[in-house]
């Protein structure tokens, strides 16, 4: 990380206040309406608060490119489906809401007031695919009652560097917090239920091809299920991947991102009205997946939707929104 990517740290000596701290840190007032200002690790955003001595102010860099162009799929009333690039948060981190897909979906519908602009489900930074947004208490509400009923449904296609044992199946394993803040493991710290299923498409030289469909929305589901049956992710160093691949041909690969993609969205609404939005494959996973010796074909196996699930058993928390796949 270079020095202009790190953020700035101030540790205040005597009680005073976050405008005042700024300016000492020769740091724009700007930051804080960005959403870059954390006092003790929590997004500040009054410049009038009051710190008292001991205080940690860290105020994080904007991004270099001023945020990323939105991609828009479909659009439908107060819901609109858009294809985030890996590489991207969903809803603003550190870096600031400029640096989110949810600031670039608030300046398309024209909402001033991005607290009125909801993800319904969270891809992590790294993962790319469909996200789709609601827009107003509405629409949020609609979209939660279709996750609670079940009719809202999620397909993603991975790269695996190792294939899942059993090679299909379910994975329903609970997800609590690991040892980290940003970390997830299975039958971690106030674990809640949570259940996968997944397919392997293909081996190819020891790489798989994995679908996968959550049908719960815990934080890194995908990641923590997959690397539980055997199956980390190529680029997921922090659930088991290595940080390079080495092909049979010795060439070495070092992906620069995680191997995941949220290939499509389905809703079911009243009268039996499906909605379907599909986010076209990024050019560095079939440039991967060439690579690795796989064929065209097998992405049209990935995609394919998997077959109709058993009786559920998850818990009725189904329907909780959390941060990430």
């Amino acid at each position: 990380m270079t020095d202009e990517a790190k953020p700035r740290r101030w540790v205040v000596e005597a009680p005073c206040t976050l405008r005042s701290v700024l300016e000492r840190m020769h740091q724009s007032a700007l930051a804080v309406e960005d959403g870059r200002v954390f006092v003790d690790r929590k997004r500040c955003s009054q410049l009038g608060t009051r710190l008292e001595a001991g205080t940690v102010v860290d105020v994080f860099p904007a991004p270099s490119d001023g945020g990323s162009a939105v991609n828009v799929l479909a659009q439908r009333g107060d819901l609109i489906a858009v294809a985030k690039p890996a590489g991207l948060s969903t809803i603003p981190d550190q870096r600031g809401n400029a640096a989110s897909l949810l600031d670039g979906v608030a300046q398309i519908v024209g909402e001033r007031d991005v607290t009125r602009v909801h993800a319904t489900s969270r891809l992590d930074r790294q993962v790319s695919g469909v996200v789709v947004f609601a827009v107003g208490r509405d629409a949020r509400d609609a979209m939660r009652q279709a996750r609670e009923s079940s009719l809202y449904r999620r397909h993603y296609v991975a790269l695996a560097s190792q294939p899942p044992e059993p090679p299909s199946g379910w994975v329903d394993a609970r997800i609590g917090r690991g040892s980290r803040p940003t970390e997830r493991k299975v039958d971690g710290k106030d674990a809640v239920e949570a259940r996968t299923r997944y397919e392997t498409v293909q081996m190819v030289n020891g790489i798989a091809m994995v679908a996968a469909e959550p049908e719960t929305g815990r934080t890194h589901q995908i990641r923590v299920h997959l690397a539980h049956v055997g199956a980390p992710l190529i680029g997921d160093e922090r659930y088991g991947a290595s940080k390079r691949l080495v092909l049979a041909s010795g060439a070495v690969i070092r992906p620069g991102r995680i191997a995941l993609h949220a290939a499509w969205v389905q809703v079911q609404f009243a009268n039996d009205d499906v909605w379907r939005i599909d986010a076209p494959l990024p050019d560095e996973l079939r440039e991967l997946w060439r690579r690795i010796g796989g064929g065209t074909e097998s992405w049209d196996r990935g995609l394919a939707p998997l077959d109709p699930a058993p009786p559920s058993t998850a818990s009725s928390e189904r329907g909780r929104l959390e941060d990430g796949e």
